[in-house]
């Protein structure tokens, strides 16, 4: 099974479609919005608000088309040119690079973050690659008792997972 290396031209053909149909999505619903603004003349602000929809709709359609192109794609069985599943002896090789592990808090209960973290520990202990990854808490907490219980969540979860 060994797929074809990643080129830029192998996405090329795929890009072009998801763009093209999203500015052909935009440029109908552009020429709709606006008959219906122009419909006794066109002023500076309908132009305005014409403008902010054809960016809005363009983010929407450039979405819409993006999903259906991977709807496609999981239905057809079809691997993305360039990502594979590792081999068995690359799976048994250790990481080269290094991974950061990232858990935002912002006043929130201690014990259910720390078990969360926990368990990403864990689980990532348990494939034998952990020294490819490094955990950080990001605290905005505002509340005094917050932060400090944080803090202490976060020693106890150290001292039990000898990190």
């Amino acid at each position: 099974m060994n797929a074809q290396p990643y080129t830029p031209a192998l996405a090329r053909p795929r890009r072009v479609m998801v763009l093209g149909l999203a500015a052909l999505s935009t440029g109908f619903a552009s020429v709709e919005m606006h008959r219906l603004l122009a419909a006794h003349g066109t002023t500076v602000p309908e132009l305005f608000v014409l403008g902010l929809f054809a960016l809005c709709f363009a983010w929407i359609a450039l979405s819409f088309w993006s999903g259906i192109a991977g709807f496609i794609q999981l239905v057809s069985n079809q691997r993305v040119p360039g990502l594979r599943w590792p081999t068995e002896e690359e799976a048994e090789q250790p990481l080269t690079r290094r991974t950061a592990v990232v858990m935002p808090v912002y006043n929130e209960d201690p014990a259910a973050v720390f078990a969360h973290v926990q368990a990403t520990y864990e689980s990532i202990a348990a494939t034998g690659q952990l020294d490819a990854f490094d955990f950080y808490v990001l605290s905005d907490s505002t509340r005094a008792e917050s932060w400090v219980a944080e803090e202490l969540a976060w020693s106890e979860l150290c001292r039990r997972v000898g990190g």
